[in-house]
């Protein structure tokens, strides 16, 4: 038996379905949308003004209108001055707003809208044309303001003090109609340590937000949350998760261990009003994939490669292979090296004290990864550890792997100095827990609409895992 060792750390994947993937991609400042199919904002012009307006429902059944003669994601800046607003209601009602301050921005709210329907904006815009005052009419349609909630969170487990691990969440947009922003952050208990700020999550996309941090104490508490959503949250309560780890002393033998989780959600939904139905189907999964051996002897950080092929049920899902390495990076105990390319990260860490070399693989695919790193390093050798704190602002795009079958299969080749390493666990995949919410067919009378209005939804997950390991 060749050497390896311990530790796990969940690769996510994501509501693209193929049938498998290649680990290829490219950087991307986070800035640029991977992706978005957002429900556009109304927008219209009138001789030399312009305006964007954009309507957002929240959970009071109040909508925040909006409306600037610039752009709302900050491509063009509001020149010109709102002098006047009217805003036509669903149903006829009418609202005015007169002798505005003069701004080129203006937002009010809205009691008693419902996602879909129709508001007629007429803006008089004043500074643009001379003298003149232009009139520019837009319909916006109500969006369901975006609601970014954390659905998983994976983490090593085993995990081992010193070492690197790798904190892996998966964000979603659960309501369908519109993108956002937000910051990314690693907590260990109540201090921030590491974060990917400015990341966007496409409507009804999913994404993951990657760490990795080494730890000292035996025991840490981590949590992973989404702040600052632009424009804003629809429910602030789902946006954080929190695993919590016990990190061990590093084992003195061989060993490896090996995991895989899936969870497969299906989210449906229907909405009719006199005018129309509207409906709405996403079927979606998550995946994570980890492995970590041990090697009993200093391996030279030299002509590294790492291949990594993942099947289930004989039908290959994962191949990729890391042969670019930073490093060797001095640590407290010994020195480390990382590999990473879209999709699989390689950590190679020597231990003086243990005489061991740790080989840590995590791999698996979503719409895009946003990645940090971070941990106690001084990349001169000459120089003493000391902590680092590190945030990134580029991502990756990947092709989401498809649904993982009864069982998972891994093979692993490391190798380093002249020898190569290698392992091949199997184990089979079991259910875990089954969530359903399910609000039937049913209809009641929109008092502000004056008319009856029909709902239903309907969402399910049920999560699936495996492990193995050898010592």
């Amino acid at each position: 038996m060749r050497p390896y060792l311990p530790r796990a750390i969940a690769f996510a994947a994501v509501t693209l379905l193929s049938t498998t993937i290649l680990a290829e991609g490219r950087f991307h400042p986070n800035s640029e949308k991977y992706r978005d199919s957002s429900m556009p904002n109304a927008s219209a012009r009138s001789g030399s003004a312009s305006i964007e307006a954009r309507a957002l429902l929240n959970r009071d059944d109040s909508a925040d209108v909006e409306v600037t003669t610039g752009t709302f994601d900050g491509s063009s800046p509001a020149t010109g001055l709102l002098a006047k607003l009217q805003l036509d209601l669903p149903g006829g009602g009418r609202q005015n707003f007169n002798d505005l301050s003069g701004g080129g921005s203006f937002t009010t709210n809205v009691p008693g809208l419902a996602s879909h329907v129709t508001l007629g904006i007429q803006a008089n815009v004043r500074g643009v044309d001379g003298a003149r005052t232009d009139v520019v009419s837009v319909d916006e349609t109500v969006k369901l303001r975006p609601d970014l909630l954390v659905s998983g969170i994976s983490a090593p487990s085993p995990a081992y003090r010193g070492l690197p691990a790798v904190v892996r969440a998966t964000i979603r947009e659960a309501n369908g109609d519109v993108g956002a922003r937000a910051n990314c952050q690693l907590f260990s208990g109540d201090r921030l340590i590491d974060r990917a700020d400015g990341i966007w999550v496409d409507a009804s996309g999913t994404v993951d937000c990657v760490f990795t941090q080494a730890f000292d104490a035996s025991h840490v508490d981590l949590t992973v949350a989404v702040t600052g959503v632009d424009p804003g949250d629809w429910d602030d309560e789902n946006n954080s998760a929190s695993v919590s780890l016990d990190l061990l002393e590093p084992p003195v033998f061989y060993s490896w261990s090996a995991n895989a989780r899936e969870e497969q959600f299906t989210r449906r939904g229907r909405t009719t009003y006199s005018w129309g139905d509207f409906n709405s189907e996403e079927h979606g999964f998550t995946q994570s994939f980890a492995f970590s051996g041990v090697i009993r002897a200093e391996v030279p950080h030299v002509g590294m490669k790492t291949t990594i092929n993942a099947s289930s049920d004989g039908i290959p899902r994962f191949s990729s292979r890391v042969e670019d390495f930073s490093g060797p990076f001095k640590t407290a105990g010994g020195y480390c090296s990382t590999g990473f390319v879209a999709g699989a990260e390689v950590d190679s860490c020597y231990l003086r004290d243990f005489e061991y070399l740790m080989v840590n693989v995590s791999f698996g695919t979503a719409d895009a990864v946003y990645r940090s790193w971070g941990w106690a390093t001084q990349r001169s050798p000459f120089s003493p550890p000391e902590p680092r704190f590190e945030w990134n602002d580029t991502r990756v795009d990947q092709t989401a792997m498809g649904p993982l079958g009864t069982s998972v299969s891994m093979d692993i080749q490391f190798e380093a100095g002249g020898s190569t390493f290698t392992a091949q666990p199997s184990f089979a995949l079991t259910q875990g827990s089954t969530r359903i919410t399910d609000q039937p067919y049913s209809c009641s009378f929109d008092d502000f609409l004056g008319q009856t209005v029909c709902r239903e939804r309907f969402s399910s997950s049920v999560t699936r895992s495996g492990s193995a390991s050898y010592h």
